[in-house]
């Protein structure tokens, strides 16, 4: 008995217990559903900005500065995750976090491949440049949701881990706070590696805009027409203040921050 109990099967009887269990399969389900549609997308895009040297280099050098910001945390924050009952649990949990982890950093390099596609908008039309900022524009939102679901739920389990370690290790110190960390730590690394990708992002938009629509040079008749086919087009592109959509994007980079105040909420009978 004492032998499976050392082994980690004394907590399968715990309901919280099962539900980090199952948190953790459900994550690993996300990572095999995202992992090829984003490895396709960043082929794709990569291939269209030109797949150069340079760029090769400034994706290294932000994927290099993402990684290093994320195992930094790791170091500082696991000697707070107190043993539990589960054999090598902390080099099975390093693996499928790096797993989760590599398929997070395929969407945010797709992230940073849209800002790379977008340059080349200066050298052909604006009429044919509308189309492909359309399509970028949903390519890149399609890469923060599933980085915000991929860490989300990454943050989500780490609280139902904290109620499963609890209750298997009744008195261990793993203060509620540190789950808060986590969720905090990674919503802002999320927002850090979003914004610059919109902001030039926009800019492009904007000089799309005004290659689309200039400012009419004959008369001010035809001002209020250029003025509603300028409001129409700035609402296509979204450059106006649109509050639907910048609520979406706050929502998508504070996902891990609210996937750990809910992971908080599995363990609030511990």
């Amino acid at each position: 008995m004492a032998a499976l109990a050392n082994s980690g099967f004394i907590l399968v009887d715990d309901v919280r217990f099962l539900i980090w269990a199952i948190l953790l399969c459900a994550q690993s389900a996300l990572w095999a559903t995202l992992a090829l549609p984003l490895w396709s997308s960043v082929r794709r895009l990569y291939a269209e900005s030109g797949a150069s040297p340079a760029l090769f280099r400034r994706l290294a050098l932000s994927t290099a500065v993402i990684v290093s910001l994320v195992v930094a945390f790791v170091i500082l924050y696991a000697p707070s995750v107190p043993s539990y009952p589960f054999a090598h649990h902390r080099a099975k949990l390093l693996g499928l976090s790096t797993v989760g982890f590599s398929v997070a950093l395929l969407a945010l390099i797709g992230m940073w491949l849209v800002e790379a596609s977008s340059a080349r908008f200066a050298s052909i039309s604006a009429d044919a440049a509308l189309p492909a900022y359309l399509r970028l524009r949903d390519e890149l939102r399609r890469f923060l949701a599933a980085a915000a679901a991929i860490i989300g739920a990454a943050t989500l389990s780490t609280g139902a881990l904290r109620s499963a370690i609890l209750a298997s290790r009744p008195g261990a110190s793993f203060p509620p706070e540190y789950v808060l960390y986590y969720g905090g730590y990674f919503s802002v690394l999320l927002g850090l590696a979003y914004a610059p990708v919109y902001l030039s992002f926009r800019e492009v938009g904007g000089r799309l805009l005004d290659a689309l629509l200039p400012l009419p040079d004959h008369g001010a008749d035809s001002w209020a027409e250029w003025y509603a086919n300028r409001k129409a087009l700035e609402g296509l592109l979204e450059l106006d203040v649109a509050t639907s959509k910048g609520l979406q994007t706050a929502l998508a980079i504070a996902t891990p921050f609210v996937g750990s105040a809910f992971g908080l909420l599995l363990g609030t009978s511990v």
